[in-house]
């Protein structure tokens, strides 16, 4: 049952983004749990408070480290064509230094802790950034008479970061997709992945990995299975099962975007803790050892059905880490714009921006 929640929606002159809001649509919205209640910025194409009642798809999509909400919210936009029946959000995450003095009371995480989605604002007055999302869908639930015929979770980058995280761990899959909603998630080049088994890609000679434990020995790096990397020490988490939480994690539909350039192993925004260089040298290698991973997971919980058709890896031509490339590809954009798939992911022809995020 969904609960009674007093809301309103504020609207501010000073955010930490480089547009005004009156040309992104910047929102102060309301949210509640029950725990907290919060005032929360987002970007979107129509008043969260005040949705259209034909609103039938919703699209997140989530700035990386850059915290650049303003940038994803006008990329998504623009290829989306957002009308009164798609609706489009980009939350946003601030640090302590965003906004600072300006007024803004409002919860804040580290530049780090956002993206594990589990851990509470600085102050301890906001909840993980997961549960926001949460709060967000059910501000619209309650507008809404009827399921949301779609809802994508996007994001790039350290969001590809969060949304991968949040595609395994989130408890609201199930019930959406009970209600009529197909839940669909977008990962697109993120530094490092969750892993749900204690192993990871070992690449060999002729291209193909092997699965294997880290020899400690030789590495140096003892909380390489550690949340966000692995399922231990997972903060404010009851997951205990994860077996469970692998087979659960395959029955969702989750298409991986690669940057066929994404190569560059010293990229200013790549993660180098040593945990993530376990999983490959730079973003494209190890989304191909994640692929490799959930292949033989899926073969281990005899799950490979649900693999082939919900888990899908696609590689972007002449592509490196730029957002609007990665997105605006083919056949990326017909997954956005409720079109027939294609098969055609070409890219446009502009350079390939290395620093975007």
């Amino acid at each position: 049952m969904r609960r009674t929640m007093t809301h309103s929606l504020m609207f501010f002159c000073m955010f930490p983004f480089s547009v005004h809001a009156e040309q992104t649509q910047m929102q102060w919205v309301r949210l509640s749990d029950s725990n907290h209640t919060y005032i929360f910025p987002v970007f979107a194409s129509q008043p969260l408070e005040r949705i259209s009642p034909a609103v039938e798809r919703i699209i997140f999509v989530q700035h990386g480290a850059k915290r650049n909400a303003d940038d994803y919210f006008r990329t998504m936009d623009s290829i989306v064509q957002s009308d009164q029946r798609t609706l489009v959000i980009a939350p946003a995450f601030l640090t302590k230094t965003d906004e600072s003095g300006k007024g803004y009371a409002g919860p804040r995480w580290t530049a780090s802790s956002w993206i594990t989605g589990l851990i509470p604002s600085v102050d301890g007055q906001g909840p993980g950034t997961f549960r926001v999302y949460q709060d967000i869908i059910q501000l619209l639930q309650m507008q809404h008479p009827h399921a949301f015929r779609q809802i994508i979770f996007a994001g790039h980058s350290g969001g590809g970061q969060f949304i991968q995280r949040f595609a395994v761990l989130n408890p609201i899959d199930e019930q959406l997709r009970a209600q009529g909603t197909d839940v669909r998630y977008l990962v697109a080049n993120p530094s490092s992945y969750l892993y749900t088994s204690p192993v990871r890609p070992v690449l060999q000679k002729d291209g193909s990995f092997i699965l294997a434990k880290p020899d400690l020995a030789s590495v140096n790096c003892p909380d390489w299975n550690q949340y966000k990397y692995g399922l231990e020490q997972i903060p404010n988490s009851d997951v205990a099962d994860s077996n469970e939480v692998g087979k659960r994690y395959l029955s969702r539909h989750v298409s991986y975007l690669l940057g066929e350039l994404d190569t560059d192993p010293q990229h200013p925004l790549l993660d180098k803790h040593c945990a993530a260089e376990l999983q490959g040298p730079y973003r494209l290698a190890r989304g191909l050892g994640y692929r490799a991973f959930l292949q033989e997971l899926a073969q281990q919980t005899q799950m490979v059905g649900p693999y082939s058709s919900g888990h899908k890896f696609i590689v972007i031509p002449r592509t490196g880490h730029d957002q609007k490339k990665m997105f605006s590809a083919r056949c990326v954009a017909a997954i956005l714009q409720d079109r027939p798939a294609t098969e055609n992911c070409s890219a446009d022809d502009t350079p390939a921006s290395q620093n975007g995020d």
